[in-house]
């Protein structure tokens, strides 16, 4: 946990402040709070739920870009590699069709013409 926080305030401290600069949040609040709004279950958003959901959201950021860049070649990260790591890891199938592997069109094309 002590590494994650590490990696939180390093990348912090690395990139722009121009989200909430007065919360030291790198995401905005207004999109999460957008988002959560969205669900037919919210009620009110308190200002504490808000603050912890957006750093909850941080820190899984945070988490998938370092595992899949710990899986890169360590040299920068690509869509590729994020995709591969989303779709090796058991843990983040839920993100299986929202970061899909990229196939090229060729690709699919032979398998529609295969499957009809």
């Amino acid at each position: 946990m002590e590494e994650l926080n590490q990696s939180a305030s390093s990348a912090q401290s690395n990139t722009p402040k121009k989200a909430d600069e007065s919360s030291g949040m790198s995401i905005p609040q207004t999109r999460i709070r957008a988002i959560m709004r969205s669900s037919p279950d919210s009620l009110q958003i308190s200002q504490e739920a808000l603050f912890a959901m957006s750093k909850a959201t941080e820190f899984f950021i945070i988490q998938v870009a370092k595992g899949a860049f710990d899986k890169s070649d360590g040299k920068s990260l690509d869509y590729a590699e994020l995709a591969s790591f989303v779709q090796s890891n058991e843990e983040m199938e839920f993100l299986h069709e929202i970061i899909p592997k990229k196939v090229k069109a060729s690709e699919v094309w032979h398998l529609l013409e295969r499957n009809t």
